[in-house]
């Protein structure tokens, strides 16, 4: 249950859960303190690669139906 809260966005995982759950997927020890931070949402370092602020293109296609 507590995975499934984690993965909704209802809960944030402890330090320890989340470098329990880096290791188990084979994880750097060397990385850990920065996914344990990305996990947490706190303490990024990074920025985020590319911006999604693309400009809205024109094209000629038909529009799509919705049901």
């Amino acid at each position: 249950m507590t995975l499934r809260k984690i993965e909704a966005g209802d809960i944030v995982p402890s330090a320890a859960l989340a470098a329990c759950l880096a290791r188990a997927v084979g994880a750097p020890e060397d990385d850990l303190p920065d996914i344990v931070a990305f996990a947490r949402g706190v303490g990024h370092r990074h920025a985020p690669a590319a911006s999604w602020d693309e400009p809205h293109r024109s094209h000629n296609l038909p529009a799509q139906p919705h049901p």
